[in-house]
């Protein structure tokens, strides 16, 4: 994934407004993570690599689960995504949720 990739991830997922997580799973040292409620489809995510994730300011028994925008950021050799628009990774704490990977893939699911 690339600069151009990282605008047009932007686009296509609307900035995740009104996203939730409806799953999330790490496996081994790999994240997967399936975003609802994204308009029009559905997002797929993996971070492989070295990953840090927090997801405890999203758990819908406790907070709003829905994502009012994000951030995707390439920096240092690691892609971060975080559910905050206009973020620094200095500024990522566990605060937010957030996910991090040196890799980053992508799957968009249309809704049918």
């Amino acid at each position: 994934m690339q600069n151009n990739d990282i605008k047009n991830f932007d686009r296509v997922s609307g900035n995740l407004h009104d996203a939730y997580i409806k799953k999330c799973e790490k496996n081994n040292d790999e994240i997967y993570v399936l975003f609802d409620g994204v308009w029009g489809c559905q997002i797929e995510l993996w971070f492989p690599g070295n990953v840090d994730f927090c997801i405890e300011s999203r758990n819908p028994e406790i907070n709003d689960p829905y994502w009012f925008g994000s951030t995707l950021i390439y920096e240092n050799g690691y892609f971060y995504l975080v559910d905050e628009e206009d973020m620094k990774v200095s500024d990522i704490t566990d605060a937010y949720c957030h996910f991090r990977g040196q890799h980053l893939r992508c799957r968009v699911i249309p809704n049918e």
